[in-house]
């Protein structure tokens, strides 16, 4: 089964927070197939996360609406796995 992880951001100033997320997402034991990046509407948002992330193995996306829900389902709708995990950007899955 393919597993997609969708964390959404809004502002810059999260930034430290989505890497530690992100760091933890890659010490699971079972890696997600992908992971997506959902950020908020705003142009220099997706640049200044694009800029320092973009050679990663993310999808940076922006949805179309600001808000967690709107966020949720731009990630459901560009993700490609069977289960699909939620996360805050400021929260760090324990390594299992």
């Amino acid at each position: 089964m393919k597993v997609s992880v969708i964390i959404s951001t809004y502002t810059q100033e999260r930034f430290e927070d989505v890497l530690k997320c992100l760091e933890h997402i890659k010490k699971q034991t079972r890696k997600p197939d992908e992971v997506i990046l959902v950020l908020d509407p705003k142009e220099d948002l997706y640049e200044f996360y694009y800029e320092r992330l973009g050679d990663e193995n993310i999808m940076i996306i922006s949805a179309d609406d600001s808000g967690l829900s709107n966020a949720r389902n731009a990630g459901v709708k560009a993700s490609s796995g069977e289960i699909i995990v939620f996360i805050d950007d400021d929260a760090y899955p324990d390594p299992h």
